[in-house]
């Protein structure tokens, strides 16, 4: 019973990491969306772009920092769920008042911090749901949910906003549907299998084989001294640099460099994140393959995917710069 019980838990950890992870981004991708529209509407320069780009950089930052801490006093459950609810409130918010510069950064940044424990959370409960030769494939579910969301935002954002009545609209309906999402996935989503087992059930094999909470602490000196973990955090630096020049800026670089139309060019987003949906299973599968066929390595057995990954979006950002109009979106 116990083992059955834990096993539609598991299946809704996927639901819930896949549909959640969606909604993250699509209360992240109202803004990238909307940025052509900002610089027309209210008149803003690049540099209050880039402003408000990096107060999101900023919040998420501060997030990550937060998160080190905070599953240690709540719930990963709740960590998840509320976060989500956090940033969708930044997006009515957002659409319903009219907001200079500063409190629209200001804004931005708070959305940024509770985008930034969104990721880290569904890892952490797919560590304490499955085993490591699974988790590949479970993240890559989840990273496809939020790739679909980032694929489909640009055409559903902008239809939606000739339809309801411009971009703030989209915005507010972005942010009362995130609201909706954020209560579901509380209902759906326990973040381990302690939380729907017994005590008695102890003796279950629990798919990270640690419970929850009582995980070992590392000291930061041990985490500082980790060879690989400054190489991830180095392929992070590459691939994150790619992901905000393509969603952020693209369509900027597109219409002003590249001579496109606005819908063409902030259509062509969604190009980046179609790329990211076949990524996303490739990699979480490679991931798991590499992890049973050098077991021995242990996280070492990853590492050949991370470099890849990099050296992959850093060519692509090459050939995106020196292609003719007509290839820039094969380069997205």
């Amino acid at each position: 019973m116990a083992g059955s019980g834990v096993g539609l838990w598991r299946r809704l950890f996927v639901i819930s990491s896949f549909v959640g992870f969606a909604w993250y981004l699509f209360n992240r991708k109202t803004f990238s969306v909307f940025i052509p529209n900002l610089i027309q509407e209210l008149q803003w320069r690049e540099e209050n772009i880039g402003a408000t780009t990096s107060a999101f950089v900023v919040g998420f930052t501060l997030s990550q920092i937060a998160f080190s801490t905070l599953p240690d006093r709540i719930s990963l459950r709740w960590v998840y769920c509320l976060c989500l609810l956090g940033s969708s409130m930044m997006n009515i918010i957002l659409g319903l008042f009219h907001h200079s510069l500063v409190s629209f950064a200001s804004l931005w940044l708070v959305n940024g911090f509770f985008q930034g424990f969104g990721w880290p959370a569904i890892v952490r409960m797919t560590a304490l749901w499955f085993s490591p030769s699974h988790r590949g494939r479970i993240l890559g579910v989840a990273g496809v949910g939020g790739n679909l969301a980032g694929m489909c935002a640009p055409a559903f954002f902008q239809a939606l906003a000739v339809s309801v009545g411009g971009w703030r609209s989209v915005f507010i309906a972005v942010g009362v549907s995130g609201l909706a999402i954020s209560l579901l996935l509380v209902i759906i989503t326990r973040a381990s299998p302690n939380e729907v087992l017994d005590e008695s059930d102890e003796s279950f094999n629990i798919g990270s084989g640690k419970s929850a909470g009582k995980q070992a602490r590392v000291s930061l000196q041990i985490v500082l001294a980790n060879s690989l973990l400054w190489i991830v955090s180095l392929s992070h630096l590459v691939v994150n640099f790619a992901k905000m020049v393509m969603c952020d800026w693209a369509s900027i670089y597109l219409m002003y460099d590249k001579k496109w139309e606005q819908h063409k060019a902030v259509l062509s987003l969604g190009a980046y994140e179609m790329g990211g949906v076949v990524g996303c299973l490739l990699i979480g599968f490679l991931a798991d393959l590499f992890m049973v066929k050098y077991r021995h390595l242990k996280s070492y057995a990853r590492l050949p995917i991370v470099i890849g990954c990099s050296v992959v979006a850093a060519v692509s950002l090459q050939l995106m710069r020196d292609a003719q109009p007509q290839h820039t979106i094969c380069c997205c």
